[in-house]
């Protein structure tokens, strides 16, 4: 049996603009998400060799950006907690900063974009203490080179675990915090990070 308009009417009530609005934005949505699973992805050759500065310049106040979010939400979450804690609230937001620098320089870059292993992480040799991560480009960032990609990223690894920080702001002992943000970095966010870009 057809729908009718009526049907329709009787399922969603009366339609105002703004519903209508809604409804036809929904389901524009819905169409081109469905038809984005149908469409070949077009092979493409890299000029690996241009890097442009304009990119280049982007990417470094972006990067110089999301590196000064995380000593304000350091200082967002202190003004959030007891005056007792405020020290150690800021100080653990500081100390992610470092920990997961050195951390992503040493074997984070690799396990989140190294050469793909099993489909679940990168090889953890590709860029072992930052190896061969220098000028040159490739597909994923053709335009800058990998080393200002890496920080890039490194700064996403950075200010996540400090976000987490706001979960158990009072409650956690130093120790525990540091062990946690590093299983966290390690089995949560590179593997994670490499299914997003690899």
């Amino acid at each position: 049996m057809p729908l009718s308009c009526n049907d329709v009417k009787q399922w969603f009530g009366p339609m105002s603009g703004a519903r209508l609005f809604y409804f036809i934005a929904v389901g524009l949505l819905i169409t081109l998400s469905i038809a984005a699973c149908f469409v070949q992805e077009a092979d493409q050759a890299w000029d690996t060799t241009v890097i442009v500065p304009g990119d280049v310049a982007w990417m470094l106040v972006s990067t110089g950006l999301v590196l000064l979010m995380t000593p304000g939400l350091a200082f967002f979450y202190g003004g959030m907690v007891g005056s007792k804690n405020v020290i150690s609230t800021i100080l653990q937001n500081v100390i992610s900063m470092g920990l997961i620098s050195v951390l992503w320089v040493v074997f984070g870059f690799s396990l989140a974009f190294g050469e793909d292993s099993n489909h679940f992480i990168g090889k953890i040799d590709t860029y072992w203490l930052f190896k061969d991560v220098g000028v040159q480009t490739t597909p994923i960032h053709p335009t800058i080179p990998r080393s200002l990609y890496a920080i890039f990223q490194m700064m996403f690894a950075i200010i996540t675990p400090s976000l987490i920080t706001g979960s158990f702001a009072e409650r956690i002992r130093f120790d525990a915090f540091l062990i946690y943000i590093t299983l966290w970095h390690i089995v949560v966010y590179c593997p994670l990070a490499h299914w997003t870009w690899h």
